[in-house]
């Protein structure tokens, strides 16, 4: 993800953040942790005041880990894009749409149809967006099928 300030600030990412996933599930796989990452001593702050502000929300030890950014190492291919990999033939499909497994995991539509995937948005959402995407007819068919 690209966090660009001008577009939403800090704690607004981190509001976001703690929304849209269960911070208080403990995962199994260090590689698979929640955490948030800061880039400076100011983020480092805000960052651990909205984990003691979620912490008082609900019921439970939040698992969520904050610490100072590292070097990003991207995961193998194989464990991109989860939901999509579970239909190979979907994504030899979907490949074939894009230069390099790279493009592919950047692109916002993969990420979209890998979120369809993964049961994230209505049957309504999903049917407008799908007339929307920038996808070949075939394509477009098979996804109907598959979220239908």
């Amino acid at each position: 993800m690209d966090y660009d300030p001008d577009t939403i600030s800090y704690h607004n990412l981190l509001q976001v953040f703690w929304a849209s996933h269960n911070p208080r599930q403990r995962t199994w796989s260090k590689q698979y942790r929640s955490m948030i990452l800061f880039h400076n001593h100011k983020q480092g702050q805000i960052a651990q005041a909205s984990k003691e502000e979620a912490e008082k929300i609900g019921p439970g030890k939040i698992y969520t880990l904050i610490g100072a950014a590292l070097p990003f190492y991207r995961a193998e291919f194989y464990h991109q894009k989860y939901y999509l990999q579970r239909l190979p033939g979907l994504t030899r499909e979907l490949l074939n749409l894009y230069k390099s497994e790279t493009d592919f995991v950047d692109a916002t539509v993969i990420a979209r149809l890998n979120g369809f995937m993964a049961g994230y948005g209505s049957a309504q959402t999903v049917k407008a967006e799908l007339k929307h995407l920038d996808l070949p007819l075939k394509t477009r068919e098979i996804l109907q099928q598959i979220l239908a």
